[in-house]
């Protein structure tokens, strides 16, 4: 007769459901009898006629969010019986968090002004909190956080553009984003992730989750006067100039300070709209480049802005 008791490696805790295997041989090829599924103390033993002195025992099939034990045990046999205590390890996961969100990358200039070009990169620098979504609970039912529990604060992303959180336990979580890179936007979005069990098979379970923040963006507007009688008046031409070097995301110079990136003629209201997507960041000049009729262009003035 061979009994075992199935526990809990970290916390011993008695396992049911647990299937194990004697077998004959150490390669656990040849089977001799399959052991009841351990019950709610963990218990479970199995009588068979002896025809060996060693037989080896074997996990099957692990209880439900943990992982099977591969390694067979070496059970001598004895008039008595033996009682072995077998273990197994709770299955954990990882979190892998991704921040994304447009970069300057480069410039098409011409002579009549620059259209900026963005893409979608990985972000370092975004900082996020990782709380309970619900009741946290080991697979030996032991409830380690409670809903809205705060697990881990000031993930921050690294130079890929990721962060990891690991040695989970399975369950819902929340991640929530607590501050955004330079130059985007954080409006404390949150999202929900399940860590679920993987199989008996899988040492650890790896979710991802993807973050994109919107790029802060600039509007820049002139408005054009008479002097005398503050009156608004259309047809007034300004130009717009980088009032600085312009670079890019990886540091290299696309537009040059002094570059014109666009004119705009204002309206019958006296204001003109720049649609120029404008890194901001930088410093910018305007200048007027035509006055409205029957009036006298202003050469002195330069408007800077940052």
């Amino acid at each position: 007769e061979v009994s075992i008791v199935k526990k809990d490696t970290n916390t011993q805790t008695c396992l049911s459901g647990a299937v194990y295997g004697i077998y004959s041989d150490p390669e656990c090829k040849n089977l001799i009898v399959k052991m009841p599924a351990t019950d709610k103390n963990g218990a479970s033993k199995v009588s068979f006629v002896k025809t060996q002195e060693t037989v080896y025992l074997k996990e099957i099939t692990a209880p439900r969010g943990y992982l099977v034990e591969t390694k067979a045990e070496n059970i001598k046999l004895e008039a008595a019986g033996k009682t072995v205590t077998v273990t197994d390890k709770e299955q954990k996961a990882n979190i892998l968090i991704y921040k994304q969100g447009e970069v300057l990358t480069g410039a098409l200039t011409t002579d009549t002004g620059v259209t900026f070009q963005y893409e979608k990169r990985k972000q370092p620098g975004a900082v996020f909190e990782v709380t309970a979504a619900a009741d946290i609970v080991r697979a030996d039912g032991t409830t380690v956080y409670k809903k809205g529990e705060v697990i881990k604060s000031g993930l921050k992303t690294d130079a890929s553009g990721s962060v990891s959180l690991k040695n989970l336990y399975l369950g819902s979580y929340k991640i929530t984003e607590t501050k955004a890179p330079a130059n985007l936007i954080c409006k404390g979005e949150s999202k929900e992730i399940t860590l679920s069990y993987a199989g008996q098979t899988v040492e650890t379970v790896v979710e991802e989750m993807t973050f994109t923040n919107d790029r802060q963006k600039a509007n820049v507007t002139v408005v054009k006067k008479d002097i005398d009688t503050e009156k608004p008046l259309a047809g007034g031409v300004y130009a717009l100039y980088a009032g600085n070097d312009i670079k890019n995301v990886d540091g290299s110079v696309i537009v040059k300070k002094g570059t014109l990136i666009e004119k705009a003629t204002t309206g019958a209201d006296g204001s003109a709209l720049y649609q120029a997507d404008l890194p901001i960041g930088n410093s910018y000049d305007v200048k007027e480049d035509k006055a409205p009729n029957l009036y006298v262009r202003n050469t002195t003035d330069v408007f800077t802005f940052h």
